[in-house]
């Protein structure tokens, strides 16, 4: 018996009775107070939902927060479509213009980044201008009828911009076409539609080159304002063959390395990367 139990049982009936009855007008005072703070809100226009989330569903989520408060921001109206993937592993968030409204907004998501579901790095700024092969509509986008259109499209933004990660190619496809981000069926029809692009892995990483032209080196395009993860080791390896005298006297060479490609910040991610784009290069010269 706990002090607690002691202090109650000492206690006389009507004392009993009496903190009874305290603590039932407290709770109706509570309950009355709650109830008249959720009539303020809603009279406001505000309302507070409150929905349990499973892990494998955060993403999503946090997707329709982003489209949501992007729609607020702009006054637009917005239509979403969750698609379910078709390996039933989850869905893809399709957002898909109102009342005519096709402009897109890249927004930044509800937790101020990507959300930790998502493997490709950062959104690095990207090339001005669209394709001269204009793209389509949303509801285009997955009929028979466009795939030679999209299959242009994709050949054009490799040809120019090549070699770049697969991951990286389906994201700016799905911008073009107005929507936030590649879900799976978005992700397989930029599959299906890739044509004589061809893909190579780089350490579990597929990039994706203009046909015929992967070859141990390509010229290091500086000044374009990308990730170094979004860069090909073929492409650091042509840099890191011009300085190969620095690589070979520095103290630190994978320092050098970023200080060579442009890297303002050496995190343990991307020194992981150089280190791996070093390696590679060290057993595959020129």
């Amino acid at each position: 018996m706990n002090d607690d139990d002691l202090i109650w049982d000492s206690l006389s009936r009507q004392e009993k009775e009496s903190l009874g009855r305290f603590g039932l007008a407290s709770r109706m005072r509570k309950c009355r107070a709650n109830q008249r703070s959720r009539e303020r809100k809603r009279r406001a226009g505000l309302v507070r939902m409150e929905v349990d989330v499973r892990p494998e569903h955060r993403a999503d989520v946090r997707e329709l927060v982003a489209l949501f408060l992007a729609a607020r921001t702009a006054g637009a109206a917005l239509q979403v479509m969750r698609v379910p993937m078709p390996d039933g592993g989850g869905s893809a968030v399709l957002e898909g213009a109102a009342y005519g409204e096709t402009e897109f907004h890249d927004w930044p998501t509800a937790s101020g980044g990507r959300d930790e579901s998502s493997p490709c790095p950062p959104v690095s700024a990207e090339r001005p201008g669209l394709p001269s092969a204009s793209p389509g509509s949303q509801e285009d986008f997955f009929s028979d009828g466009y795939s030679t259109r999209l299959t242009e499209i994709i050949a054009e933004i490799v040809q120019i911009d090549g070699p770049l990660p697969l991951e990286l190619l389906r994201r700016r496809i799905a911008r073009l076409h107005g929507w936030h981000r590649a879900g799976g069926l978005i992700s397989a029809r930029i599959n299906a539609c890739l044509g004589a692009a061809e893909r190579h892995d780089e350490a579990g990483t597929p990039f994706v080159w203009a046909p015929e032209t992967c070859a141990s080196r390509t010229t290091f395009r500086a000044g374009t304002d990308r990730d170094i993860r979004e860069i090909s080791r073929h492409e650091l390896a042509d840099l890191f063959d011009r300085n190969a005298a620095p690589l070979a006297h520095a103290v630190d060479p994978v320092r050098e390395c970023a200080r060579l490609a442009g890297v303002g910040r050496l995190t343990p991610t991307i020194r992981e990367y150089l280190e791996g784009c070093l390696a590679w290069w060290r057993a595959n010269p020129s």
